[in-house]
């Protein structure tokens, strides 16, 4: 286990909660008042709020982003398939991303994915196959 990354991936969730909490604030001071709804349909939205909301996304995106690198770095299995994205950025822990064994716990199915998916992603990772093998199709080159 690595301070640095563990400092990383610590300030890269603290980051992304932050915008989480600003779109939150803004869509129930701002938009819930003047539209009676949280996600109002963007139709409904003046330039001002529908600049506000994009800025907003584009923070969450570089969180995101920034996330799925460090995971790519340290992580022991594929974090960008299989798990959902919020449970991911929220509750994954520094020592499951790092672990190639069992996860603490079972996150909940992404979308398409059942229980039991989750079950055999949470459980040990397989290890990494040292032998190369070609794509199905593939022909030798003569």
């Amino acid at each position: 286990m690595s301070a640095p990354d563990a400092e990383r991936f610590a300030a890269i969730r603290r980051r992304h909660l932050e915008v989480r909490e600003r779109e939150r604030r803004f869509r129930e001071t701002v938009l819930l008042p003047k539209y009676g709804a949280m996600r109002p349909p963007s139709q409904w939205l003046n330039r001002t709020e529908q600049r506000r909301l994009e800025a907003l996304d584009r923070a969450e995106d570089r969180t995101v982003t920034a996330m799925m690198t460090v995971l790519d770095e340290i992580g022991g299995r594929n974090w960008r398939a299989g798990a959902p994205l919020r449970w991911v950025m929220g509750e994954l822990t520094y020592e499951d991303a790092i672990t190639t064994g069992e996860l603490s716990s079972v996150p909940p199915p992404a979308y398409g994915y059942s229980a039991r998916d989750m079950q055999r992603f949470a459980a040990a990772a397989p290890e990494p196959s040292t032998q190369r093998s070609r794509p199905s199709g593939a022909r030798n080159a003569t």
